[in-house]
């Protein structure tokens, strides 16, 4: 594929090839879905894919916990781990793909910038590349910035601290802990 890993395996940092490879061997979709095995959803999947198509449809990327570099998050290790997407670390962007939709342009801008050498942890490349290149990244929960107006923790809650809440890396959820909080159209991450 003619990119830079971060690594010798794609998890930490290269799980964007995934959904890479996917687009260039299909370039015929207008968006495409990613989702890691872990995630659930406490409702319809086709509920929150109907709505972020519908009404999100004119955004290139949708994730979560998407936030510019800055003083609460300076410390987050990924944000220093081989980064050489060409940007200062003040022009950076965060987000926690375990669930992420791409638009076909952004697959292809960062098919195009990876391919001329640059590289990073997935989750600074995608949404640092896409947001200097002036696409529309937006945050399906959350409260940042980069939360579109009525998708204010919305499927998701965004807890205290970097990439925590209902959508998190660490520590894992059981699914008894999610049934027994009876929370209904939210996304949790990750399952064990």
């Amino acid at each position: 594929m003619e990119y830079n890993p971060i690594g010798d395996t794609l998890i930490p940092g290269s799980p964007h090839f995934i959904p890479l490879r996917f687009f260039l061997d299909n370039p015929q979709y207008r968006h495409y879905w990613f989702i890691e095995y872990d995630v659930v959803f406490t409702g319809e999947w086709s509920t929150l894919m109907y709505d972020c198509d519908g009404n999100l449809d004119d955004y290139d990327f949708l994730s979560s916990h998407i936030e510019k570099y800055g003083e609460g998050n300076r410390e987050w290790p990924w944000w220093h781990r081989d980064n050489n997407c060409r940007y200062a670390l003040e022009e950076c962007v965060k987000g926690f793909n375990p669930i992420c939709r791409y638009s076909n342009r952004a697959l292809a801008l960062l098919d195009s910038y990876m391919k001329e050498g640059h590289s990073a942890h997935s989750e600074v490349m995608i949404t640092t590349c896409l947001h200097n290149h002036g696409m529309r990244i937006a945050d399906i929960g959350g409260t940042g910035e980069f939360t579109p107006e009525g998708y204010r923790n919305r499927y998701y809650i965004k807890g205290v601290g970097i990439n925590n809440g209902t959508m998190r890396w660490r520590p894992p959820f059981t699914m008894e802990e999610i049934e027994a909080l009876g929370t209904k159209d939210r996304l949790f991450h990750p399952i064990k």
